[in-house]
């Protein structure tokens, strides 16, 4: 189980607990609450922030965590019979690096979320910037950021395709030479071919998601004006995501059903690695 793969989904899988354990919670408090802050002092702060760096770090690490799974899989798939594209030290390298980007990405929320206490009552907000043109600032700083987050998602939705797109033509090329294959190469080009059916479906759930939510950006820096109810949907449309990889996975792979299997009913037996594993 301790595969390249299955470290980087690992990682994956924490940062998608980030919405449950600590976004989701905020929201459903707000929705009860009419927006109010219910922890104050320093500890309300401090959770103000974290809420605040949460979402989108998720999204973040997920889809540079999909990148490292789909870097190393194409190596697996195009050239099996190269040593693997990363090592166990090299995997965890990758995984901090993920984690690290980024946070520092995110660092300015840690700065500018804050409460604010507004005729007596304690909201969390991301605080206005000061200056002479605070607002001006805190719009440009707001869209810089967007801008950055767009590149980053649109980069590795290129580097995704590019990716699955040779793993498939590389694929097709194998199927067509199993009969000639001996057994255990047969094995691989199937265990190959149902990975990259997940991750592939794994990379469209996810970027079908983004999609519905960058595009009301684009539509109101055009002017275009949108209902209310799709702002709210395009907005929380991501939370979705950590809800749509876990039931991709267990779909289709039966190295995790029989893992979930394993741990609800306390079974001792060992996880086999099978062919449509």
């Amino acid at each position: 189980m301790r595969s390249s793969t299955n470290c980087f989904t690992v990682s994956m899988a924490i940062s998608d607990l980030l919405i449950p354990v600590v976004v989701l919670p905020d929201l459903i408090a707000q929705l009860y609450n009419d927006g109010l802050w219910l922890v104050h002092g320093a500890l309300g702060d401090i959770l103000c922030k974290l809420v605040h760096n949460s979402r989108n770090l998720s999204s973040l690490v997920s889809v540079l965590s999909m990148v490292a799974i789909a870097a190393d899989r194409f190596r697996a798939v195009v050239h099996p019979m190269r040593p693997p594209l990363f090592s166990r030290k090299e995997c965890k390298i990758v995984i901090a690096s993920t984690w690290l980007v980024s946070l520092v990405f995110r660092a300015y929320s840690l700065y500018a979320a804050k409460l604010v206490s507004f005729k007596g009552k304690l909201y969390c907000y991301r605080s206005q910037w000061t200056g002479t043109n605070s607002n001006g600032m805190a719009v440009k700083i707001s869209r810089l950021h967007m801008l950055i987050y767009f590149t980053v998602v649109f980069g590795s939705a290129i580097v995704l395709t590019v990716l699955h797109s040779c793993m498939f033509v590389s694929l097709h090329r194998q199927k067509s030479h199993l009969h000639l294959a001996p057994v255990q190469v047969k094995t691989r080009a199937k265990r190959n071919q149902k990975i990259a059916r997940l991750l592939l479906t794994v990379v469209v759930v996810f970027y079908s998601l983004f999609l519905l939510f960058f595009c009301p950006w684009f539509l109101l820096l055009g002017g275009i004006q949108l209902p209310c109810f799709y702002k709210w949907f395009s907005i929380n449309c991501t939370l979705l995501y950590p809800v749509a990889n876990p039931v991709v996975y267990f779909t289709f792979n039966q190295m995790y059903r029989r893992g979930l299997k394993r741990l609800l009913f306390c079974s001792g037996t060992p996880i086999a690695q099978t062919p449509d594993s």
